[in-house]
C-alpha cells in the first residue's frame, strides 16, 4: 500500500509466515492496511483459489482483526490464530 507520494506503507504476502508489526504503527492504518489486504486477497481467489484467510497476531489485535470478520480459533504461545472464510 502507497500514499499519494508513491511512499511505501506497508505491504503483506501470501506465505506461511509471522511477520512482526511495530508497534508505532496506528489502528487506523492497520484499519486501512487490512481492508486492502482482504479486497486483494478476493481478488487473488479467482485464479488461485482458497477458502479462508488465517492471521496470526498478539493479544493487542484480536479485537482489530474481529472487527473485520476474523474468528479466533486458537492461540500458540503468544500468537492467536484467527480465520476468515471467504465466500
Amino acid at each position: 500500500m502507497t500514499n499519494e507520494n508513491d511512499d511505501i506503507l506497508g505491504y503483506f504476502s501470501l506465505a506461511l509466515s509471522v511477520v512482526d508489526i511495530p508497534p508505532r504503527i496506528s489502528k487506523a492504518m492497520m484499519r486501512d492496511f487490512i481492508d486492502f489486504a482482504i479486497e486483494y486477497v478476493m481478488a487473488a481467489k479467482q485464479y488461485v483459489g482458497g477458502r479462508f484467510l488465517l492471521i496470526d497476531c498478539v493479544d493487542d489485535l484480536v479485537d482489530l482483526y474481529e472487527r473485520h470478520d476474523f474468528i479466533k480459533i486458537n492461540k500458540t504461545g503468544e500468537l492467536n490464530q484467527l480465520i476468515m472464510f471467504l465466500e
